[in-house]
């Protein structure tokens, strides 16, 4: 999601499809998604973990039933053909779909950012949180294998290939999940509210091919997007940056030409000697120290 240009932490929250968390936090994008873009506390270049709001659309373009030679038309008044019917809005912590149906997340526009929510068929073969499962039409379709208390995340934009994550639940924020090593990553202005585990930036302890990064004011698994970026390198996305990296605010990100560019995790209390650029006064700087939100022991090799 888009991160303010004076603030500066990243917030994945897809969201975006990858995240996608590219939750942008502000807006998420999809396939990860929790808001995967760097950002201000709560969201990121990206969409969120990623920030703006849905609003009904239709899909497809409507066209009316077929008429006569005489101009007249050979369906009665309940006749349909032809016509796509209007997307159904609902609320994705409540549920509020008809029996059958879930309330998931889609991107009207078919982009990579999820900004509205939509009642969808559950598959008859739909698999529960934690499985593997893929998506239909693409990572922010809003329709999957999932079952009715969760939706695919995680999907690569090629294989289309996520795992399904529960949604949150509950009567009023902070909502809450079933899973206790989870937590609710609500995003999107709540068009995206999905349980995720944690992870350790040090440790880098995501599943292959994939990193971890800031999602909001904590850090989830998200595919590495980065195609060859490193150090300096512009960035809209957490993703966008190789393992061990993230999309830093460009004002302490080094080498940084641009409004956010790939930094790396470093350890504040380790030698700032193992950064890039460490001769040229490159620094480990505490990340709570810079943001609001962050937990200690966690630092940005930037440019004081």
């Amino acid at each position: 999601m888009l991160i303010n240009a004076c603030s500066g932490k990243p917030d994945d929250a897809p969201y975006s499809s990858s995240d996608g968390v590219e939750s942008s936090e502000g807006n998420v994008a999809g396939g990860t998604g929790e808001s995967d873009s760097a950002g201000t506390t709560g969201s990121s270049y990206e969409p969120d973990e990623s920030t703006t709001g849905g609003s009904s659309a239709t899909t497809g373009q409507a066209s009316g039933p077929e008429t006569t030679s005489d101009g007249s038309s050979d369906c009665d008044e309940s006749c349909t053909a032809g016509v796509q019917p209007p997307v159904q809005e609902c609320d994705i912590v409540a549920q509020d779909c008809l029996e059958g149906e879930k309330c998931t997340p889609y991107a009207s526009d078919g982009g990579p950012f999820w900004d509205g929510t939509m009642c969808v068929p559950v598959q008859p073969d739909a698999v529960p949180p934690g499985e593997p499962c893929h998506t239909l039409d693409g990572p922010t379709s809003g329709h999957d294998n999932c079952d009715g208390e969760s939706m695919c995340f995680h999907v690569d934009p090629d294989t289309l290939e996520g795992v399904c994550v529960e949604f949150c639940y509950g009567e009023q924020y902070p909502f809450e999940c079933s899973d206790p090593l989870a937590q609710c990553h609500w995003a999107n202005d709540g068009v995206l509210a999905v349980c995720l585990t944690d992870c350790d930036p040090m440790e880098q302890d995501c599943g292959e091919g994939q990193g971890c990064y800031p999602k909001g004011d904590t850090f989830g698994c998200d595919y590495d997007d980065s195609n060859g970026q490193g150090v300096g390198k512009p960035c809209t996305l957490h993703k966008e940056c190789p393992v061990g990296m993230f999309c830093a605010p460009g004002m302490y990100a080094p080498a940084c030409q641009a409004e956010a560019c790939c930094a790396e995790f470093c350890d504040p209390n380790g030698d700032s000697s193992e950064c890039w650029g460490s001769n040229e006064g490159v620094t480990c700087m505490p990340l709570d120290q810079l943001e609001d939100g962050y937990e200690p022991g966690v630092g940005v090799c930037g440019a004081p």
